[in-house]
């Protein structure tokens, strides 16, 4: 489970942004806190991101995605590290490293896992766990002190992480942090790519595909199911594959043979449900986080509240987080819905181009019962865009 996740120097956010899944001490909606042993307090289960456009709102999940991928292999010396996208409009930044950090509950220990890095060179790692509250570093590599295993550190080039190297030795703590890293699903959901996983989930584990097809009929999109089948790219290359993805129709009418659907004609609507399931499904079932860009960008606002409570609800007893962005007002609820520390925004500096990143329980004022989507579109929270009854064409 994620405790939180910060990211500093990184695309629009200059300073240290935090997103937190630490429920504060407000008393809101208990159900979508879930115990945790390494946090007293609990975990939430759902943490939901508003922002005008441009104002860092992806940045923070593709950061997540660079992680993942920065972890995913070892690099040859002076390789280009994914992910170095340091803030642009200052040159004190422009020159300085990036930095990712992550704390994540795993079978009740707290894990602390940081790194920073420049375009070519990781300049410091660190990896701490607390057994028995008690923080114990694993490894630190940086300037001024360095604690790693000498035969994993000689296999180490600085373009290469030393989580990843020494998980590929049986490094069993590090291997641990890194299956949990990896086990994220992060979606976009106009994505090819997403759409197969999402298929391929279902086709690997009969009981993720049932809870995709009940998800689908829930929906009242007229789909009982779905079929997939690799074939041949035509040309030379004969080995280069496609899914040829069908959704199946259910109407009393309609010849049998004429109820397939190509997935690409299709309303956009039923790709996005259907592509976000597939992970929705495994983390449930499986206790991992989702994270999902612009999420219910096609979908029914009716929809989205539903997915949510999915996560919220007392039956998510696996420790499943669903963490989204979204432009879908109608989930900025704290009516019974959402809790205060649920709900966050993004903000832009229009002075200096940088982001900040804060929750709606760090707002003095906002009780139980406040209109907060009024008072979002009315400004007070700010992350609006400025056009917003304010300029005409």
């Amino acid at each position: 489970m994620i405790i939180d996740f910060k990211i500093a120097n990184y695309g629009p956010f200059r300073d240290d942004a935090l997103l937190s899944m630490v429920p504060s001490a407000k008393s809101d909606r208990e159900d979508a806190v879930m115990q945790s042993q390494a946090v007293k307090t609990g975990l939430l289960k759902t943490a939901v991101i508003f922002g005008a456009n441009a104002s860092g709102k992806s940045y923070l999940f593709e950061a997540l995605a660079d992680l993942r991928e920065i972890l995913s292999s070892a690099r040859p010396e002076g390789t280009e590290i994914p992910g170095y996208k340091p803030f642009r409009l200052s040159r004190e930044s422009l020159g300085s490293p990036v930095e990712f950090g992550i704390r994540l509950d795993i079978e009740g220990i707290l894990y602390d896992y940081r790194i920073a890095f420049l375009r070519d060179r990781i300049v410091s790692e660190h990896l701490s766990y607390s057994p028995r509250g008690r923080t114990v570093p694993v490894f630190i590599r940086g300037p001024g002190e360095e604690r790693m295993e000498r035969s994993i550190a000689e296999k180490l080039t600085s373009s290469s992480s030393y989580l990843f190297v020494a998980a590929g030795y049986n490094d069993n703590l590090c291997n641990t942090v890194l299956r949990e890293i990896l086990s994220m699903h992060i979606i976009c959901p106009a994505s090819d790519i997403s759409v197969q996983k999402s298929y391929y989930s279902a086709v690997g584990d009969p009981e993720i595909r049932s809870m995709m097809e009940s998800a689908l009929d829930a929906a009242d999109l007229g789909i009982k199911g779905f079929v997939g089948e690799e074939r041949s790219v035509p040309g030379k290359d004969r080995s280069r594959k496609y899914l040829e993805l069908q959704f199946l129709h259910s109407y009393a009418d309609a010849d049998e043979d004429l109820q397939n659907f190509p997935y690409d004609i299709e309303s956009n609507g039923t790709v996005e449900m259907f592509t976000i399931m597939g992970p929705i499904a495994d983390a449930l079932k499986n206790g991992r986080a989702v994270v999902i860009d612009e999420f219910g960008s096609d979908l029914h606002p009716m929809l989205t509240r539903w997915i949510v409570n999915l996560f919220n609800g007392m039956e998510n007893d696996a420790g499943a987080q669903l963490i989204v962005n979204t432009h879908d007002i109608g989930l900025m609820d704290i009516d019974g819905f959402l809790r205060r520390d649920e709900i966050w925004f993004t903000d832009k500096n229009r002075r200096n181009g940088s982001s900040t990143l804060f929750s709606l329980s760090d707002i003095n004022g906002v009780k139980k019962g406040s209109n907060v989507r009024k008072d979002y579109l009315m400004g007070r929270f700010d992350g609006i865009p400025a056009v917003i009854g304010v300029r005409k064409l």
